[in-house]
């Protein structure tokens, strides 16, 4: 394993570091290279070790689903698992500074609703039903909805 800063140059020609740490290594025969993205060297260090151990887990097949959402955006992990609805206590699935919504236009491409600022504190543990009623509102791309919980009849 290698840990490394590449040297680039700009445009006038003139050579430089770069700031940040990348990693190489090689397993089973491949070449891996990744950016680290830090410019801590003992952070990277940390970030390589991991990166490594992710690949010989994969390489082995002992990676666990779940974990493929490191590799790709949150939102396309969680429509390739089949949820259909996405439910979150803040007021957005984006960042709050976010200008593009790339969550949120990712989730509404694969077919995914987005219910935001729901509140579950009060709620017992258990089974339920949601039921999620918009408004309907001409020109909109999203509604406030009346959120009801129906508890369902557990087998026992």
């Amino acid at each position: 394993m290698r840990l490394y800063r590449p040297k680039w140059k700009r445009a006038d020609g003139e050579a430089y570091e770069c700031p940040k740490w990348y990693v190489q290594f090689h397993l089973n025969g491949k070449l891996f290279r990744r950016a680290l993205g830090t410019t801590d060297k003992r952070v990277a260090q940390e970030k390589a070790m991991t990166a490594f151990r992710l690949e010989e887990r994969r390489a082995a097949g002992m990676l666990d689903p779940a974990e493929e959402h490191r590799d790709k955006p949150l939102a396309d992990h969680l429509a390739d698992l089949g949820v259909v609805l996405v439910g979150l206590d803040t007021d957005s699935m984006d960042a709050s500074d976010s200008k593009d919504l790339a969550s949120h236009h990712r989730l509404c491409a694969r077919g995914v609703a987005i219910l935001e600022g729901i509140d579950l504190s009060g709620i017992v543990p258990g089974v339920y039903d949601l039921v999620a009623l918009p408004l309907r509102l001409v020109g909109a791309d999203a509604s406030p909805v009346r959120a009801v919980l129906v508890e369902r009849e557990t087998l026992r």
